[in-house]
């Protein structure tokens, strides 16, 4: 038997089998890196958005400026 495995018995002779507990590190969903990757998906729209809008602002101001230079 390993480190991290017991054995589980249930009522009478049969066994359930190996179940593993005791585990050193978290493996799996969850801290930190779950957290900021759910705020990134609720947020990188809004971004993506915001960055779409200020880059026609950006070339509408750009041929504006043009316009003008040329007259």
């Amino acid at each position: 038997m390993s480190y991290n495995q017991i054995i589980q018995y249930g009522q009478g002779d049969s066994g359930i089998g190996s179940i593993y507990a005791d585990s050193r590190y978290q493996r799996g969903h969850g801290g930190i890196g779950c957290f900021l990757a759910g705020l990134f998906r609720r947020v990188l729209p809004v971004l993506r958005s915001g960055a779409k809008f200020l880059g026609k602002e950006t070339l509408r101001t750009g041929l504006n400026i043009a316009n003008d230079l040329s007259s």
